[in-house]
């Protein structure tokens, strides 16, 4: 089990991610947004955990530790990989906090923070990934939800990476992670 820490200033903000989701052009100027940039960033609290576990498949059928799912493009995602890390990222109740807050209290600033906070999690994404390269080299990261990659294997995921203990992750009954900006993926390590 891997479990890291990750220092909101770490987190390198993709400005297209950012301008697409707040759809604005990618030369926008970040200074009309900062304000609610730099209350996003003191209420990040990233945290990421990671497990690395054994592939095996059956045509499309692809058994990774003791998940089973059937899909395509993870099949296509993980190629050849004999080995896979199973990895979930939050950004932390913090920011859950602060959205909530802010939808009840300012509509263009929620718009703002929702979109930042999305961003800075694809950010967290990210840099999950680039400390996993240093364990081993990894491939494109597919998460649940994606494709033909069904979001009931959520609960099997986060039961893997003991979640809810270590990075406060829990579903509501539709399969959402709460704090919503959680990411889940797997992602396959080369052959070496």
């Amino acid at each position: 089990m891997i479990l890291e820490s990750i220092d909101a200033a770490e987190l390198t903000l993709s400005v297209a991610e950012a301008a697409q989701r707040l759809r604005v052009p990618r030369e926008f100027d970040r200074s009309a947004f900062s304000s609610v940039e730099d209350e996003l960033i003191r209420n990040i609290d990233c945290k990421m955990a990671a497990v690395r576990l054994p592939v095996n498949r059956e045509g499309n059928v692809i058994r990774i530790g003791d998940m089973e799912v059937e899909s395509n493009n993870l099949s296509y995602a993980l190629g050849d990989s004999g080995e896979a890390f199973v990895f979930a990222v939050t950004l932390g109740m913090g920011v859950e906090r602060m959205l909530t807050r802010l939808s009840k209290t300012g509509v263009s600033a929620h718009f703002i923070a929702d979109a930042l906070s999305s961003a800075f999690a694809e950010a967290a994404a990210d840099r999950a990934q680039e400390i996993l390269d240093r364990k081993a080299k990894t491939k494109k990261r597919f998460s649940p939800g994606y494709g033909d990659l069904p979001l009931e294997i959520q609960p099997k995921i986060l039961e893997a990476l003991k979640a809810e203990k270590l990075l406060g992750i829990t579903l509501t009954d539709t399969l959402l992670m709460k704090p919503q900006k959680s990411i889940t993926a797997i992602v396959g390590i080369e052959n070496e």
